[in-house]
């Protein structure tokens, strides 16, 4: 990614050089990052058909307790997620846990009932 050094050169262009070489600067960096994300990603993308399907599963859990706002619903399913990072007493990192980990959690959920989470409760 870009170091300290390309974040200064481009302060020092705009100060000294004007907007048009600004940009010339900004177009490079740009491309440089396009350049290492591109080397960095190029695995497949998420199959959009799994939206749907997860949709579908977390329905019929909320449809075991409809009187639970959506988000609560979400976040107590994420803490009683094993593969969520848990920050302190009621934080919840689930940015990292992929889909189809929820997926299969949601599956549990819905053949084994829905029980509220044993954490804290949005």
């Amino acid at each position: 990614m870009l170091n300290t050094n390309a974040w200064h050169y481009l302060g020092y262009i705009a100060v000294t050089k004007g907007s048009e070489t600004v940009n010339d600067g900004l177009h490079r960096i740009m491309e440089e990052i396009a350049r290492e994300v591109a080397e960095e990603w190029s695995g497949p993308k998420r199959d959009p058909k799994r939206i749907d399907v997860i949709l579908s599963k977390l329905r019929e859990v909320w449809m075991q307790d409809t009187d639970m706002r959506f988000g609560q619903l979400v976040y107590n399913l994420y803490w009683l997620l094993p593969e969520t990072k848990k920050i302190g007493m009621n934080g919840i990192d689930m940015f990292n846990v992929e889909d189809d980990v929820f997926e299969r959690f949601l599956d549990r959920t819905v053949k084994e009932g829905w029980q509220s989470a044993e954490g804290p409760q949005a």
